[in-house]
């Protein structure tokens, strides 16, 4: 009878044991899942953040110099600095529109300042949260 209690209790034991290190497991890949999640989202918003930092740099040259419109189509079509593939539907159709003509350069501007802001705020946050190891 005291065999059969004492198997019975390591059973259960171990049970509870195994259980633990089931979740404990779960937990870690689930950890490791969220921060690797926002680590790709580091890594896009600092992509985007370069994006519009090239496209506000190309149209303060081109507003300071208008002789340089080739030099900003060169650079728009070489494979190296091509930015323009970067950037969503919005602010690409934006950028045509100025090259086009249909677009004052202070609007784009002042729209691009606005956008700026916001994915440094993002990014600020984004950065809190692994510096305070939420993830």
């Amino acid at each position: 009878m005291l065999l059969k209690l004492i198997v019975f209790f390591l059973l259960i034991t171990s049970g509870v044991v195994g259980l633990g290190y089931l979740c404990f497991f779960l937990y870690k890949y689930y950890r490791d899942q969220k921060r690797e999640e926002l680590h790709q989202n580091l890594l896009k918003t600092e992509e985007k953040l370069a994006t519009y930092t090239w496209f506000e740099a190309n149209l303060h040259l081109f507003i300071k110099n208008n002789s340089s419109f080739e030099v900003i189509l060169n650079m728009v079509h070489d494979d190296h600095y091509n930015y323009i593939d970067r950037l969503d539907l919005k602010h690409a159709e934006m950028w045509n529109s100025f090259l086009n003509g249909k677009l004052q350069s202070k609007y784009i501007l002042k729209e691009l300042a606005t956008e700026k802001e916001n994915i440094k705020a993002n990014y600020t946050q984004m950065i809190h949260k692994v510096n305070r190891g939420w993830y």
